[in-house]
């Protein structure tokens, strides 16, 4: 795929899927949670081309005011977590303040 591809693929895929949201939710959709978590530096400015001002990775820790906005860290979370789990994630999460 060629690079112009690329972009032209990319740039549908955030417009589309966000256009959709916002027809279902009737709202403003401007938050993006990076598919599994892949992001790149391109990927955040095309993010930021279309609209979007935060987008999210799988990157657990807490956040922090340096964090860019377009690669906040969250806590993945499945249903193998578990109530223990997630308590472990808080309480680790509080404590690193």
């Amino acid at each position: 795929m060629s690079r112009a591809d690329y972009d032209q693929l990319v740039t549908m895929q955030l417009e589309k899927s966000r256009r959709k949201l916002e027809q279902e939710l009737g709202t403003t959709v401007d938050l993006l949670a990076w598919p599994f978590g892949i992001y790149n530096p391109e990927l955040m400015r095309m993010a930021a081309a279309t609209g979007y001002v935060a987008a999210f990775t799988i990157e657990p820790h807490p956040a922090a005011a340096t964090d860019q906005l377009l690669a906040l860290p969250r806590f993945l979370l499945t249903d193998a977590t578990g109530v223990r789990g997630l308590a472990d994630i808080l309480t680790s999460a509080t404590t690193r303040r």
